[in-house]
């Protein structure tokens, strides 16, 4: 026996699939930054600058009238205790800055039983969250990796950096937490 489906039902389906795909374009940030990062608005790490903007929300737009206080880096703490304490890596990355993105802060971080965070080597010193002006809101992302090499953590002399590459590169592949606020100057 001799099967036809319909044109008109065929039709539809192929209509739908295009459909659906277009949506899912317009839905995804498909920015190479962003799919390293992995940053997906649950943070598990608690960032403190110092007063009066203290502890930062998962999110959070800071103000402009609050940018001085993001001059020094602040403290960091776990929000689940970790089982991996050793060959961490923080990063604190601009993915919207120009170009591939800027990088903010590079360290070594340990993390005592109450999951405080202590840079253990500087590799790139702490650069203060300074957005170029009327650029709109910048995302800051501080993410913590276990390191799977037993080598020194490499970056180029620049602080623009393609932030995939980087993970690529030192092998940065297990995301342990992350957070990200926002800061905009005009």
């Amino acid at each position: 026996m001799k099967m036809t489906v319909p044109t008109f039902t065929l039709y539809s389906a192929v209509l739908m699939a295009l459909t659906l795909r277009i949506v899912i374009s317009d839905d995804v940030d498909n920015s190479l930054a962003d799919t390293c990062l992995r940053y997906n608005g649950h943070c598990n790490l608690t960032v403190t600058y110092g007063p009066p903007l203290n502890t930062l929300q998962c999110g959070q737009n800071v103000p402009e009238s609050a940018g001085q206080l993001l001059s020094v880096s602040p403290v960091l703490k776990v929000t689940n205790p970790l089982t991996i304490t050793s060959k961490l890596v923080l990063v604190m990355f601009d993915p919207d800055a120009p170009g591939d993105g800027f990088m903010h802060w590079l360290a070594n971080v340990v993390f005592d039983e109450n999951g405080v965070g202590t840079i253990d080597n500087v590799i790139k010193d702490y650069y203060p969250p300074t957005p170029p002006r009327n650029d709109g809101q910048h995302r800051y992302q501080i993410s913590i990796y276990r390191s799977n090499l037993d080598i020194p953590i490499t970056v180029a002399n620049s602080r623009q950096v393609n932030f995939c590459s980087f993970l690529t590169d030192n092998s940065l592949t297990q995301l342990i937490a992350v957070f990200q606020f926002k800061y905009a100057r005009t």
